[in-house]
């Protein structure tokens, strides 16, 4: 088996994740927040009365949004021409 197959399930893997994480951080960046803060201690914690943090990283939660988007169209981009390539298309 080639290292062909393995890199594009990766590759699909990551698009997937990456969107993933976006999508969770830009719908519910208080949870988020709670999350990175309980494992990772990289925010501050939750507060109530607080909305830079959540804000931020409402903004980087929509900046992954976009780039797991462009990483799955180029993905299928990709996937169409190896498909005209191979004449499967």
């Amino acid at each position: 088996m080639g290292r062909g197959p393995i890199v594009f399930v990766i590759q699909l893997f990551v698009s997937i994740t990456v969107t993933a994480v976006g999508l969770w951080a830009a719908t519910r960046p208080r949870h988020f927040q709670g999350f990175l803060n309980e494992n990772y201690a990289l925010v501050p914690p939750v507060h109530s009365s607080s909305f830079v943090t959540p804000t931020l990283i409402r903004m980087v939660g929509f900046g992954l949004l976009v780039y797991g988007v462009m990483l799955l169209i180029n993905f299928r981009n990709e996937m169409i021409w190896l498909g005209k390539i191979f004449h499967v298309i």
